[in-house]
């Protein structure tokens, strides 16, 4: 019997909280003007992409951290605001509010937000689903108790909203219930068809649902997480949550397992039938069976963990992947101030002070290690543009330090002294 890992902990000061708001506006070049737009959100905020330029439209200070999100087809987007408790739409570079007093759900939490293919914003609290029809917030029916969230599914043509037990389809403004299993949680692998049909991945397998009778899908035999039908009837689906791939069902019932470098857990297909997806290192795109990334910092102004990501339209064409990396550089020197040799130098997105493992960035993506020399210097190279996490080791002891780099044309990044 193989002994446990011991969880250990790293030294030296606590994690310092990022106090990086991000840049306000920012261009990308490269890409190619389009009306559609992708919006990214993280841990740096919200940002957007359209017309060959990128900017935040929401800080993480305030609108910007979010419980969820939507987009209509006009690009306006949809937000449920931590902070506020309030559910946000932003259009022509504008927020609206409305407060969850103003929704007639005073004493309620609200939980997520979604967009029908009518336009509706549909919004869940612990209480109820509630829809913004004709400027006034209609409740449409009463939550049954643990089946406090849920999302919308749409295709641009049909939809349905999904809740802990039961799904519904949406049209003119009333919910039908389609089918009900309190047995397990359907929300995570439901999907739409182009001509309207439900489609339910569970770990039992997938079946199709025109009604309420549903009829077994050939290839698939567990669950698919946040699933997505894109227009010529493929449905995707990430394989575990978080997953290291995208699955891959065309209507023909033929699977294809699309490997992935990073851990993804979102996916949102555009009219293109491409398939993007939000990972901890970037956003990437599938298109033609080949993965794209665009891992953080190669876009300058995104360098943090990519939660969501949404589409509108045809989706537009991101630029080429910035290969500019750096070098870091520095000292190590022990408490007197003399060089260090043999010290343990590694940086990675996310390290923690606590940690499963030899090193605090045992498993992580990416890595890169280095020893310091005679006279303590050391020098870490070919590193993209992202925040991340040093941790120095001596004699069994690590200790923290958080950095992010210069969004700027420095390939050279010199340190102060480390002290061990």
């Amino acid at each position: 019997m193989k002994p446990k890992k011991k969880r250990k902990t790293a030294g030296g000061a606590k994690r310092p909280a990022s106090k990086r708001k991000g840049t306000a506006t920012g261009s990308i070049t490269g890409g190619t003007a389009s009306d559609e737009a992708l919006f990214l959100t993280g841990t740096s905020g919200i940002w957007r992409f359209a017309k060959g330029r990128l900017e935040q439209i929401g800080d993480k200070d305030g609108i910007g951290s979010v419980f969820s999100y939507a987009a209509t087809s006009d690009g306006t987007l949809w937000v449920v605001s931590k902070k506020k408790q309030a559910v946000a739409a932003h259009k022509d570079d504008k927020w609206t509010e409305h407060a969850i007093a103003s929704m007639g759900a005073a004493g309620e939490k609200l939980r997520t937000v979604g967009v029908a293919a009518d336009g509706s914003a549909i919004a869940f609290t612990d209480k109820a689903i509630r829809a913004l029809q004709a400027g006034t917030w209609k409740k449409l029916i009463e939550l049954e108790p643990k089946e406090d969230s849920g999302r919308v599914v749409s295709n641009g043509k049909h939809s349905c909203v999904v809740t802990k037990k039961r799904v519904f389809r949406y049209s003119d403004g009333t919910l039908t219930l389609l089918f009900e299993d309190k047995a397990k949680y359907p929300g995570p692998g439901v999907a739409l068809s182009p001509a309207g049909v439900v489609i339910v991945t569970s770990s039992r397998g997938a079946k199709r649902y025109e009604g309420t009778k549903g009829k077994a899908v050939a290839g698939i035999r567990k669950k698919l997480y946040r699933s997505v039908s894109a227009p010529d009837g493929a449905l995707y689906g990430i394989d575990g949550f978080p997953g290291t791939a995208i699955v891959a069902i065309t209507p023909d019932g033929k699977v294809t397992r699309h490997p992935v470098s990073y851990k993804i857990d979102e996916l949102t297909v555009d009219g293109r039938g491409r398939v993007w997806a939000a990972s901890e290192l970037g956003p990437l795109l599938l298109e033609s069976g080949k993965i794209h990334y665009w891992a953080n910092g190669t876009i300058p102004e995104i360098r943090d963990e990519v939660d969501h990501i949404i589409v509108t339209g045809k989706g537009p064409d991101l630029p080429e992947v910035n290969t500019k990396l750096f070098t870091l550089k520095g000292r190590a020197v022990d408490s007197a101030g003399k060089p260090l040799a043999g010290a343990k130098l590694e940086i990675c997105k996310n390290a923690s002070l606590t940690y499963y493992g030899p090193t605090p960035c045992n498993g992580k993506h990416f890595i890169r290690r280095a020893t310091s020399a005679k006279d303590g210097t050391f020098e870490l190279t070919n590193i993209p543009r992202w925040g991340w996490s040093l941790m120095g080791g001596h004699k069994n002891k690590w200790y923290f330090k958080n950095y992010t780099s210069k969004v700027n044309d420095d390939r050279v990044i010199q340190l102060d002294d480390l002290t061990f």
